[in-house]
C-alpha cells in the first residue's frame, strides 16, 4: 500500500491507494480494524477485503443520500442502488441493516405516501394501491395503510370524487360543462359524460361513486 489519507468533514472516510494504483474509499473504522498504516504490504486477501469494504461503504453512502431527499420503500431503494451497478449480494445486508434501524419502513412509507397524495393529489383507493405496488410495497402492507387512511371519518372516496369533479368542471369550456350538467342522450351530453367518467376512473374511483357524483352535480345545478 503506497498511501492512506483521511477525508471528510469529521474524518469518517479514508482514501487508500494500493500498490497497483487502485484507489479505495471506505470508512475509517475499517482502516482501524485492519490496523492499516502507510507503507503496509497488501496481499490478495487483504486487497479483496478492502475493495469489498469500499464497495459496502459506497452503497451505504448512496442509500443515505437517496433517503435524505425523501422516504423510499425498500424495493424502490434497492432498484436505485442496482441501477448504480452495486452487487446485489452487498446491497441486501445493508438494506437489512437499514430496516433494523428503522431507516426504511414500508408501512410508514405507505402511510406517508397516502397522506401526501390525499392532501396534494387526491386519488381513489384503487389508484393509491396501484402506486404503492409499483413502488414495491406488498399488497398486505399497502392495504393495511389504506384501511387506516380511509378509516378516518374525514376521508372517503365520495368526497375525493366530489373535489376532483368540481376541479375538472371548472377547467372545461362552457359548452362541455353545460352539456354534462344538462344530461340527456344527445351527442354533446354523451361526450361530456364519457370524458367526466374517464377522468375520475383514471384516478382510481369506482363506477358507483362516479355516477353518484355526477347525479350530485346535476342536483346542485338544479
Amino acid at each position: 500500500m503506497t498511501g492512506i489519507s483521511v477525508t471528510g468533514a469529521q474524518g469518517q472516510r479514508a482514501r487508500l491507494t494500493l500498490e497497483d494504483g487502485t484507489e479505495v474509499e471506505l470508512d475509517t473504522e475499517t482502516v482501524l480494524a485492519e490496523n492499516l498504516r502507510r507503507g503496509d504490504p497488501v496481499d490478495a486477501q487483504l486487497r479483496a477485503r478492502l475493495v469489498e469494504a469500499g464497495t459496502r461503504w459506497r452503497i451505504r453512502e448512496a442509500a443515505l443520500n437517496l433517503l435524505s431527499h425523501r422516504a423510499r420503500s425498500r424495493r424502490e431503494l434497492e432498484d436505485r442502488l442496482r441501477r448504480k451497478d452495486f452487487p446485489p449480494a452487498l446491497v441486501q445486508p445493508i438494506l437489512d441493516d437499514f430496516e433494523d434501524r428503522g431507516w426504511i419502513d414500508d408501512a410508514a412509507f405507505a402511510r406517508s405516501w397516502i397522506r401526501d397524495r390525499l392532501r396534494l393529489r387526491p386519488r381513489g383507493r384503487r389508484a393509491l394501491l396501484s402506486e404503492l405496488r409499483r413502488k414495491g410495497v406488498s399488497a398486505t402492507v399497502a392495504n393495511a395503510a389504506l384501511e387506516e387512511a380511509f378509516g378516518d371519518p374525514g376521508v372517503s372516496e365520495r368526497e375525493i370524487a366530489w373535489t376532483l369533479a368540481k376541479a375538472w368542471l371548472r377547467r372545461q369550456p362552457g359548452g362541455l360543462a353545460e352539456a354534462l350538467l344538462r344530461g340527456g342522450y344527445d351527442p354533446d351530453a354523451e361526450k361530456a359524460r364519457r370524458r367526466f367518467q374517464g377522468h375520475l376512473a383514471r384516478r382510481g374511483l369506482p363506477g358507483g361513486v362516479i355516477r353518484e357524483t355526477l347525479e350530485r352535480l346535476r342536483r346542485e345545478r338544479s
